[in-house]
């Protein structure tokens, strides 16, 4: 977000000039071009569904057209006298049924299948027994075929069509009626080839329009080759669809918006060149005009470098008296201010000096410890009381670790060895008289924390939980998980535990509290106030303080365990 600020900051004058007349005609030019473009391509999109709508009445109508014609075949079937006849008597011989089938079936099937190439298959299924006669007439009683269960609820003169996948087959079936009365005589099958039936749908749609026909189920019945080669046909965005009302099927049609945008990319091309050469025309012109503008700028400026090279004692003046000519005149009383503010610049760096000179004092004074107690543990161990060195020992571990170099950020490995020493030395100090239980996740070793923070709260458990027991020894228990980016250390103790106004007392300011608040400020103030520290607490029971920081790591090289 600097980044752009910064670099119009350091441009010149001149350049910055351009810029902004440039930004001026720019806006108003990509806003009205973006209109016109937005409209044209609207106007291209409404033209497209217009042609869509014209597809979708012109496969509707090719379609119609095969299904009326095949519905006029089933009629001419259907109600011809002979197979009224063939499927009502009783033949008594096969002679009669002979004459009928050869004389007047076999004439009327053989020229409809010669004349309609697409058929592959034209059968009566009869309800009554009679003998198969190829496969124009074929028995099949209802509890024994399929075919009238799809037909049962088919109204008179309905025709269902439906696709039989195994035989890649368009399937018309049609109940027969008696005509002199009401019942069923058999079933009309027609089996047409899904490739030829549909086969000018594929050249009608040209190989670029998504079209795909479903019928009232929702199966997809015929889906021309764009639509096979892309699994999501909801991409062709610019989709229209029409239902048909002689079948009930919905065909579905659409283009990709690829096709108005190639239609739209010389508009779009033409936009950009108008726009580049006014550009251009307002950069030639603008350059012009503001060269005259930066001239005193420069001049100014010249002057300035002079100063900052060392020569305070330039004189410039200009009697010019717009708001150049009063900035140079005023530059003069500028270089006092200058002086002014390099002989202040002059002490603070004297200041600085001695709080480093300071500094460096202070980390004198560790030595100085270390060395004390390294001396006292060599007399000790002279004089043979290793129970003093070892305090000794542990004290010293104890400061190294605190004082960390004058850091004040720490592994969280380094900050539990602070407080182990110091448990250490309160159990020294209290006879062992209580026990103390690490459960540390080795993973919080790779990470940060600020210093001294568990310190104080190890100490608030012993001094005033551990050592207000009652009766059976106290114990403290500390832990250290990773939760989801955020390290929690717990300290929990089997005092006496705290009501809930305790609990709010000891996070005030105030009184025994103050150890606590601080340690939640600081964390908040380093790390954020989404975290801090934890209380809970049970009267009788214990308490448990839990403090809650980020996985920071600032380096990597103390992620060993604690020892």
């Amino acid at each position: 977000m600097n980044a752009l600020p910064a670099f119009f900051r350091d441009m010149s004058l001149q350049r910055k000039l351009i810029m902004t007349y440039s930004v001026m005609i720019f806006i108003p030019l990509v806003v009205l071009g973006s209109f016109a473009f937005i409209q044209s391509r609207i106007l291209l999109e409404k033209r497209a569904y217009q042609g869509i709508e014209t597809q979708l009445k012109t496969f509707e109508s090719h379609l119609s057209y095969k299904l009326d014609h095949y519905q006029s075949i089933e009629d001419i079937i259907i109600f011809n006298s002979t197979t009224q006849k063939i499927l009502t008597n009783n033949y008594i011989d096969y002679i009669n049924l002979s004459q009928d089938l050869r004389g007047t079936m076999d004439p009327l099937f053989n020229i409809i299948l010669l004349s309609n190439k697409e058929m592959e298959q034209m059968t009566i299924y009869s309800r009554k027994k009679i003998s198969n006669y190829g496969d124009y007439l074929i028995y099949a009683p209802p509890e024994k075929t399929e075919l009238w269960d799809l037909a049962s609820h088919l109204r008179p003169n309905e025709v269902k069509w439906y696709i039989d996948k195994k035989q890649n087959r368009v399937i018309a079936i049609r109940v027969i009626p008696e005509t002199a009365s009401t019942s069923d005589l058999g079933i009309l099958y027609i089996g047409l080839s899904i490739k030829k039936f549909f086969g000018g749908l594929e050249q009608m749609a040209n190989h670029q329009g998504c079209l795909e026909i479903i019928d009232e189920d929702g199966q997809v019945l015929y889906a021309n080759s764009v639509a096979r080669n892309n699994t999501n046909v909801d991409k062709y965005q610019l989709m229209m669809e029409r239902k048909m009302s002689t079948s009930g099927w919905t065909i579905k049609y659409g283009v990709s918006p690829n096709v108005v945008l190639n239609e739209t990319e010389s508009i779009l091309y033409t936009m950009f060149l108008i726009i580049g050469i006014c550009i251009v025309m307002l950069i030639i012109l603008g350059w012009i005009f503001t060269k005259t503008l930066v001239r005193p700028i420069l001049y100014l400026h010249s002057k300035m470098n002079m100063v900052k090279n060392g020569d305070l004692t330039v004189q410039i003046r200009s009697t010019a008296k717009d708001e150049m000519g009063l900035l140079t005149n005023q530059f003069a009383e500028m270089l006092v201010k200058i002086n002014e503010l390099i002989h202040e610049v002059y002490v603070v760096q004297i200041q600085k000096r001695k709080a480093q000179l300071t500094a460096l004092q202070a980390q004198i004074n560790p030595h100085f410890l270390y060395n004390t107690l390294s001396t006292i543990n060599w007399k000790a161990l002279y004089l043979g009381s290793e129970e003093i060195s070892r305090i000794v020992i542990t004290l010293a571990r104890f400061y190294r670790k605190a004082l960390n170099q004058g850091d004040s950020i720490i592994s969280v490995r380094d900050e539990l060895e602070i407080v182990k020493a110091y448990i250490d030395i309160q159990l020294i100090m209290h006879d062992n008289s209580f026990e103390v239980e690490f459960e540390i996740d080795e993973d919080i070793y790779s990470y940060e924390t600020l210093n001294l923070l568990l310190q104080p709260i190890v100490e608030n458990a012993i001094e005033h939980g551990i050592y207000h027991r009652r009766k059976e020894g106290g114990k403290l228990r500390l832990t250290g998980v990773v939760v989801d980016e955020r390290i929690e250390i717990s300290v929990e103790d089997n005092g006496p535990g705290m009501d809930i106004e305790a609990i709010e007392r000891l996070q005030l300011r105030k009184g025994n509290g103050y150890g606590i608040f601080n340690i939640r400020e600081r964390i908040q103030l380093f790390f954020g106030p989404n975290y801090g520290v934890r209380i809970e607490s049970e009267p009788m029971v214990g308490t448990k303080m839990t403090i809650v920081i980020p996985a920071y790591r600032q380096n990597k090289s103390n992620a060993h365990p604690l020892e």
